[in-house]
């Protein structure tokens, strides 16, 4: 074997190697990719589960009837939240064991979380800046709050508590 061929197999096989190596990397990329995918579309699915027992109304809707100095209780959400989806769970029970059914509304973001200078401005707007947050508004303006906190979340008991404190003015929304 002359020394053209010898170096011609060398580089065939560090092509060969190279390939495998590429490929393989490449597999593991997409399995990550695919994972966080299906991480992604359960948090829509708990949400949009969670979602459906709320009375719901648009942003523009939720702006005019703050605008109008209306009495109103809102659960700023959105259904590509993780953090949303952990809570929909406690929302669910608070929901059936107090009565928020005629008094809740839900103020979906989504849409308007992706752009993050919008997004900004309604945090700054309303006073909140983690989501869920709750906030019961009396002639248009924050009267009580609670929302997510970055670093303990928002436990049942806090929220529970929150409404009990909160009851009168939500019963008389209802």
């Amino acid at each position: 074997m002359n020394k053209k061929e010898y170096l011609g197999i060398i580089l065939i096989a560090l092509a060969s190697i190279s390939i495998i190596l590429f490929l393989y990397s490449n597999n593991r990329e997409l399995k990550k990719a695919n994972t966080m995918l299906q991480l992604e579309k359960q948090v829509l699915i708990d949400n949009t589960d969670s979602f459906e027992y709320l009375n719901s109304i648009t942003v523009d809707t939720f702006e005019n009837r703050i605008k109008n100095k209306e009495d109103i209780f809102v659960y700023i959400g959105n259904s590509e939240c993780a953090d949303c989806s952990t809570f929909s769970k406690n929302l669910k029970n608070e929901v059936n064991n107090f009565p928020l059914k005629n008094s809740l509304y839900l103020v979906e973001i989504s849409r308007l979380h992706r752009n993050k200078k919008k997004w900004t401005e309604f945090k700054l707007k309303y006073g909140f800046d983690q989501t869920p947050a709750f906030i019961l508004f009396k002639n248009g303006k924050v009267n009580s709050m609670i929302q997510w906190d970055e670093k303990k979340g928002l436990s049942s008991d806090s929220f529970h508590r929150w409404l009990e404190e909160n009851r009168n003015d939500i019963e008389n929304l209802s």
